[in-house]
């Protein structure tokens, strides 16, 4: 197979062009196809999860370190049922049942408060199949910034949104 080579500076946009190149004219990659030498820094902010059972039994596979920090750290072997939902984590996984309807990448974006401070972030999940007609797992990635309330203060007052979403995959 040819190695994987994006000039994207997004990190959910070049996860969507991995998830592409690995998908060529099939439906969906196969979890097995996901090699982390392809992606050596973005790895780092990336989730697998097996979805392959119902929804009591999803489990994380891989956990980058990108990924905690805020909340409780989720750690390979953890069901997705009981990671904490206002965790980041939590927040930029708790759309895979759309994922799993829809059966196409979903990319979310957003800001949420955290202790008077701004964290925006910006995810997408990406459905892969280990026999190219259902989904078995999720590929994610996830990136965030922070910054203090007291920087975005401007004049509208420092009003921020919250949850705010882009259900687009592009």
């Amino acid at each position: 197979m040819p190695q994987f080579v994006s000039n994207e500076r997004r990190l959910v946009l070049r996860i969507l062009d991995y998830w592409e190149f690995l998908r060529g004219e099939r439906r969906f990659p196969s979890p097995d196809d996901v090699n982390p030498t392809n992606l050596p820094e973005d790895w780092l902010n990336c989730v697998l999860i097996d979805t392959s059972g119902p929804q009591e039994a999803w489990e994380f596979r891989h956990v980058g370190e990108g990924y905690n920090g805020l909340g409780p750290a989720v750690a390979p072997g953890v069901k997705w049922i009981s990671s904490e939902k206002d965790s980041f984590t939590g927040l930029t996984t708790s759309y895979i049942p759309k994922v799993l309807e829809r059966s196409i990448p979903v990319s979310i974006s957003g800001e949420i408060e955290r202790g008077g401070d701004c964290i925006r972030y910006r995810s997408i999940l990406l459905p892969l199949s280990a026999d190219g007609e259902q989904v078995t797992a999720i590929l994610g990635a996830a990136n965030r910034s922070e910054q203090a309330a007291h920087e975005l203060a401007g004049a509208d007052g420092g009003a921020m949104a919250s949850g705010t979403t882009d259900r687009s995959s592009r």
